[in-house]
């Protein structure tokens, strides 16, 4: 979105994710490859690697999760 905000071309982009996790220890790790268009500049590349970080999923992993659980029986 923020590329074709910028009249950016970048044609399809592709984002491939491994994940490790340790469910009984609560420890998750994820390895994101994000492949780009070579005609992007080193600039371009940045804001889209910053903007991705941006993401509200992203976010949410990077931060401190808290859940509620409730039952209903109905």
């Amino acid at each position: 979105m923020y590329a074709d905000r910028k009249g950016w071309e970048v044609g399809d982009v592709k984002v491939d994710v491994d994940y490790e996790l340790e469910s009984q220890e609560g420890w998750a790790r994820f390895d994101l490859t994000i492949y780009l268009p070579k005609a992007l500049s080193d600039e371009q590349v940045e804001k889209i690697i910053v903007i991705a970080g941006r993401c509200p999923i992203h976010r949410v992993l990077l931060g401190e999760i808290e859940i509620a659980e409730r039952v209903e029986r109905v």
